[in-house]
């Protein structure tokens, strides 16, 4: 149910306002915002490689396309530990698929083990959740500014008749759509910076959410 939870939260924000979103549309945002989360604030894993005495070795296992090297420890296990650069094991593109490189120092020797701290993505499905409880809400908000601006889209050009036309604001839906999918991405951003190191992301991306006038945010489009 975790991501069914997260997905409520994404309802709750958006507040029905649904209609012109295509069935699953909520799933695909809820998948963009977890991809972009992942890279404003990684998973750490951590694992041991036997040192072999060359230059080039096979990344651990857990590794993924995308991932850094964070922490470096060679030898482990020493009290107090003995700390490298992060920068001295490096991904390496080799013909028979990525490689991490040892430089510029000596590469362990087959009497050390190198302990390697290194940045994976986020779950988020049915029954799996990485996503820390603090920041829940946020990356609900992100996944909610992603349909807010697709609604923005659909609506440009259309007037709201609930306006006197004399009146002095004269917004449509698609203004009000966009200033609240700024609201909500401002939500977002201001949580990380609040919580940690400000994150380091392109600004001005966003999703293409294809829409239908059809209900239904928590209509599953992806598992």
């Amino acid at each position: 149910m975790a991501r069914a939870d997260l997905l409520a939260l994404v309802e709750d924000v958006v507040r029905g306002d649904d209609a012109r979103l295509r069935a699953g549309a909520g799933d695909r945002a809820l998948d963009e915002a977890v991809r972009r989360y992942s890279k404003d604030r990684p998973r750490r894993a951590v694992a041991d490689i036997a040192g072999t005495g060359a230059h080039l070795v096979e990344p651990p296992a857990g590794w993924e396309p995308g991932s850094a090297v964070v922490g470096l420890e060679v030898p482990a296990g020493q009290a107090p530990p003995a700390i490298r650069p992060a920068g001295d094991l490096v991904p390496y593109d080799h013909p028979d698929g990525v490689r991490l490189m040892w430089r510029p120092t000596p590469p362990p020797g087959p009497a050390d083990t190198a302990r390697v701290t290194f940045t994976v993505r986020h779950r988020l499905t049915a029954f799996e959740d990485t996503i820390p409880e603090a920041d829940r809400l946020a990356v609900a908000s992100l996944a909610a500014s992603l349909l807010l601006e697709q609604l923005a889209a659909a609506t440009a050009g259309d007037t709201d008749t609930t306006i006197p036309a004399d009146a002095v604001d004269h917004r449509g839906a698609s203004d009000r759509y966009a200033a609240r999918a700024r609201s909500a991405r401002k939500a977002y951003d201001d949580h990380l910076s609040a919580s940690g190191p400000a994150p380091g992301r392109s600004a001005g991306a966003s999703a293409s959410i294809a829409w239908e006038p059809r209900r239904g945010l928590l209509r599953r489009g992806a598992t």
